[in-house]
């Protein structure tokens, strides 16, 4: 229980803004495997955070400006990382076709001008459907996405072969994850979604495999970059299938 709960904190304190203070001394393989099974916990956390934010700005200012605030406090939230890792991402795709070394790209700190374009685009996107969701109350399947997102990315790291050499950090949580706490986490997400929207599910597993397969075919492996990229490009595909349907 020990490990559960300072696993989460670290999933928290790693993949968003949101700090404890409360020092984890000694992190074991059972950690890692709980601060990857705590994502699709951190989008709980974020996705409710977001609503609540916009639900309390409705009373005071008008919902598109609350919706936009919320917004970009939710990319706020989770510290830009993922937008930072589609911005790589992107780079690396021109970089690819151009004959540069991926990795290197990846590994650049600066930003090219066809990532910042493709990411700044991508958030006018991401901001026009949380917003639009956001004003027709759908709150639940909001948050429901902001899981199911995250939830594909512990999908990837226990079943994907593709992850780099370089990405210790990642085969740690893929050696972390155990089985049966996996199976209770995909049951408790299965369950869940069934009641809101069960399709999404679905529709979030087929993104993920095209997603994978786009990665491996024009990246050739995937990183820490790959997985904040499909968590993004997921969140922002289920966002408007509930727009459009």
């Amino acid at each position: 229980m020990k490990a559960f709960f300072e696993g989460v904190l670290l999933s928290l304190g790693y993949f968003s803004q949101i700090h404890f203070p409360y020092q984890v001394k000694e992190v074991s393989k059972k950690h890692y495997g709980f601060l990857a099974l705590g994502l699709p916990f951190v989008g709980l956390v974020l996705g409710g955070i977001t609503v609540l934010l916009y639900k309390v700005l409705s009373f005071y200012v008008d919902s598109i400006y609350g919706g936009v605030v919320s917004c970009v406090v939710y990319f706020a939230l989770y510290g830009f990382i993922h937008l930072e890792a589609m911005a790589d991402i992107i780079d690396a795709y021109y970089a690819k076709h151009s004959g540069k070394d991926v990795y290197k790209v990846l590994k650049d700190p600066n930003v090219g001008a066809l990532g910042a374009i493709g990411t700044f685009s991508f958030m006018i996107l991401k901001i026009i459907a949380i917003v639009y969701l956001l004003k027709m109350a759908l709150f639940w399947q909001i948050v429901l996405v902001m899981v199911l997102s995250r939830f594909m990315a512990v999908v990837l790291i226990y079943k994907s072969n593709l992850f780099h050499t370089d990405s210790k950090f990642i085969y740690k949580m893929k050696e972390g994850i155990d089985q049966k706490n996996l199976f209770l986490l995909s049951s408790m997400i299965i369950v869940v979604t069934f009641f809101i929207n069960s399709w999404l599910l679905f529709l979030a597993l087929f993104m993920t495999y095209f997603l994978q397969r786009f990665l491996q075919k024009n990246i050739g492996f995937l990183n820490g970059d790959g997985l904040g990229f499909v968590i993004e490009i997921v969140e922002l595909f289920l966002f408007n299938v509930l727009i459009l349907f």
